[in-house]
């Protein structure tokens, strides 16, 4: 399937933008697609996914998951450290 060979957030927010689909997509494709889509939201410059628990979440692309991890790791070790005993 096309969909999965480029990243899902370039298309969900190319489309909230811009309101067309590629052109090469078969129809199962554009099917796929628009059963997901009803779900997304583009406030500028972020995409937020609204889910079933009614929580809205912000989709963040692949490439910068592993840095926000790794800071909010950071961050949670360096609260936690006073909290540590000192012998």
């Amino acid at each position: 399937m096309l969909l999965e060979n480029t990243p899902w957030y370039a298309h969900i927010a190319n489309y909230l933008v811009t309101g067309e689909v590629p052109s090469e997509w078969k129809a199962q494709d554009r099917k796929h697609f628009f059963a997901k889509i009803h779900a997304y939201h583009w406030e500028e410059p972020f995409l937020f996914k609204y889910c079933a628990d009614q929580i809205i979440r912000k989709c963040v692309p692949e490439e910068e998951q592993q840095g926000i991890l790794s800071i909010a790791m950071r961050v949670h070790v360096e609260a936690t450290l006073p909290l540590i005993k000192q012998p």
